[in-house]
């Protein structure tokens, strides 16, 4: 069963469970007025703050729990208070298995407020609570509330530090790309349709280098965009934080049409990206005939070559029935000291759709020992 819907079925059964305490309570106090009516009032009063806790913590409970709400047709109040508890909800769930599959891509959880004025509507990060705050206006069509909402909450949340290094075109279509990723991945067709419509399309009409972009970032295949492209552009803009805005640009957009030329098997893009601050190396492990002939040699020498050049980040790529050759490979590389450590949590194996189908992947990472502790993923 898939683990969030496990994880729902899980707290669904709790909340069965705490009514049937109640009721069961109740009945064998029953003759007891004052112990009854103590556990009446306690029950209920207990119940709306026991889901309160639940769907603060659950996000994918509170997306559930507005489905329910719907069905009360009580006024505005507690329609608007259903939008936000689903729009909150699938963003907070969806941003959860991001970040425990790239850590550091989604770190920020979201909450939404209405507002009622053009003038109060705004997105920033509190950076206090550690949140990314979205006020906006609520709208009649549900699809737009979640894709707006979505679209505030990418542009301040995802790879927040390095917004400072990116021209404003190259910000925009990120956050269209990712959100446009974000809302398929969530069955949100809807949602995505109107976003593609009513924001992305009439922007690219009037923004050609924006347009560029965003088609080299819809190219870049799942694994090289997340857990690749995206990744080392946050990383590297947390590790060097005290740099003006603007000098990571040029490397970025390099980087970006390294990403892509990998991405398209583009042959004269090289597997190493070696920029003036981004110094990346992909090593492919998708091909029989180099395993069987050399074994796992050949991948861990161009290990030793990339750390000879003072590469700062290895990736093993691989797919399907090449995974476990590449879990190998990492082991070995790790048994001798070329001063490289493997990131924790990388060697999970995850889907990407590949022809329409789905596909098992990999990218495990290694970094050098001593930049260990300047990164966070």
């Amino acid at each position: 069963m898939n683990t969030r819907i496990f994880k729902l079925v899980l707290f669904y059964l709790f909340l069965l469970s705490y009514i049937i305490i109640f009721v069961a309570l109740s009945l064998i106090l029953a003759s007891n007025i004052l112990a009854l009516t103590v556990t009446v009032i306690s029950g209920i009063l207990g119940f709306p703050i026991l889901i309160a806790i639940l769907a603060l913590y659950v996000p994918i409970l509170k997306a559930s729990l507005a489905n329910i709400l719907a069905l009360i047709d009580v006024g505005n109040k507690i329609k608007r208070i259903q939008i936000r508890w689903k729009v909150e909800g699938a963003i907070n769930d969806y941003r959860e298995r991001v970040d425990n599959e790239v850590r550091g891509l989604l770190p920020y959880p979201m909450r939404l407020n209405w507002v009622k004025s053009k003038e109060e509507v705004e997105r920033y990060l509190d950076q206090r609570k550690f949140v990314v705050i979205v006020r906006m206006k609520p709208h009649n069509e549900e699809e737009w509330n979640l894709a707006s909402a979505t679209l505030e909450y990418v542009s301040v949340g995802l790879i927040h530090n390095a917004r400072k290094h990116m021209n404003d075109s190259l910000n925009k279509a990120i956050d269209f790309s990712f959100t446009k990723k974000l809302l398929e991945d969530e069955g949100q067709i809807p949602a995505r349709n109107y976003l593609v419509d009513q924001e992305i399309n009439p922007v690219l009409k009037q923004n050609t280098e924006l347009k560029s972009y965003y088609i080299k970032l819809l190219d870049i295949s799942e694994e090289l965009l997340t857990r690749v492209f995206l990744r080392e552009v946050g990383n590297v803009a947390i590790k060097l934080d005290h740099l003006l805005p603007g000098t990571l640009s040029d490397d970025i957009t390099s980087f970006l049409d390294w990403s892509w030329g990998l991405a398209k098997r583009d042959k004269s893009v090289p597997l190493l990206f070696n920029g003036k601050y981004l110094k990346v190396a992909c090593i492919l492990i998708a091909e029989v005939e180099t395993i069987t002939v050399g074994g796992y040699e050949p991948y861990i020498r161009r290990a030793e070559d990339h750390v000879t050049m003072g590469i700062d980040v290895i990736y093993l790529l691989a797919r399907g029935q090449f995974i476990p050759f590449a879990k190998e490979i990492a082991k070995e590389i790790e048994k001798i000291n070329l001063g490289l450590i493997k990131v924790e949590g990388s060697d999970k194996e995850y889907i990407v759709k590949i022809e329409g189908k789905n596909v098992k992947a990999i990218a495990i990472l290694f970094r050098p020992v001593v930049r260990q502790q300047l990164v966070s993923c």
